[in-house]
């Protein structure tokens, strides 16, 4: 399976936790929002959010 773009920009691993940390890293004011592992999805909505934020920055 082919990883998304946006994975490979923000170095995510494959697993829950490992989208749950690296959110905390990209956005650690923010890392309350995501630190039970079952808040994994709103880790991920972040990243893509983080992503796409980015992503807009560099067209500009």
């Amino acid at each position: 399976m082919n990883r998304r773009p946006s994975q490979r920009l923000l170095a995510l691993p494959a697993d829950k936790d490992g989208a749950r940390a690296r959110a905390s890293q990209l956005l650690p004011a923010h890392a309350g929002l995501w630190c039970r592992a079952k808040y994994d999805g709103r880790a991920e909505a972040a990243l893509i959010a983080y992503y796409g934020a980015t992503l807009s920055e560099t067209r500009t």
